[in-house]
């Protein structure tokens, strides 16, 4: 039993010294990959598959270009990290959608709804989820004898004088809004006073003036 112990512990040893060393020549083989491929950049080569490349002024012959081509696909499948070719940030996630606010719920204290519009709840929270579901349903009514229970009532008019004590619920009236007030009407123009006494007086000096009793 000892020396079984012995060679599981040997084995997990080595296992964790080969791990780590494969670890390290990956480190050191980056490092030398990643040095090759910096010089192709600056020598103008555009690699096919790494984007976001700074890529210098070069014309490459052929020759030399596949070489460089064979140097990024060992930089890929090393998983090799390129300061000249920084990985484009995540996107950030968009926000989610608020969802829409329900209906208020008026509470009617004492008070019932008359004939029932389907199942009956624990909660108010799912008979009202349940009443707006359905079309029958207008309005909430706690049962105090029936385990407190919440039932969906058809109504839809609350009679407040409940002989058990129940109690109520629906969906307040929204208000109406205000009329817009009349726009006031502009003022009439009022004819002068002293025009009107002198047209008065200038037509009664002429109807005397009919008689021959008009004097200058």
């Amino acid at each position: 039993m000892r020396l079984f112990l012995c060679l599981v512990v040997v084995l997990a040893c080595v296992a964790l010294s080969t791990a780590g060393k494969k670890a390290k020549t990956r480190v050191v083989n980056c490092k030398r990959l990643a040095k090759k491929f910096s010089k192709c950049l600056k020598k103008g080569f555009a690699p096919k598959k790494l984007e976001n490349c700074k890529i210098g002024d070069g014309d490459l012959k052929k020759k030399a270009a596949k070489k460089c081509a064979r140097i990024e696909k060992k930089v890929i499948k090393g998983g090799c990290d390129i300061k000249a070719c920084p990985k484009p940030e995540p996107e950030p996630e968009p926000e989610p959608e608020p969802e829409p606010e329900g209906p208020t719920w008026c509470r009617h204290e004492n008070s019932f709804l008359y004939s029932y519009a389907g199942s009956s709840f624990d909660t108010l929270e799912e008979a009202q989820k349940a009443c707006l579901a359905n079309i029958k349903c207008n309005g909430i009514t706690q049962e105090p004898y029936n385990s407190g229970r919440y039932t969906q009532r058809k109504g839809p008019d609350v009679h407040d004088w409940s002989p058990t004590g129940e109690t109520s619920w629906t969906v307040c009236d929204e208000p109406e809004p205000e009329p817009e007030p009349e726009p006031e009407p502009e003022p009439r123009e009022q004819f002068p006073v002293q025009l009107c006494r002198s047209i008065l007086q200038h037509a009664g000096r002429g109807t005397r003036s009919l008689f021959g009793e008009y004097q200058v």
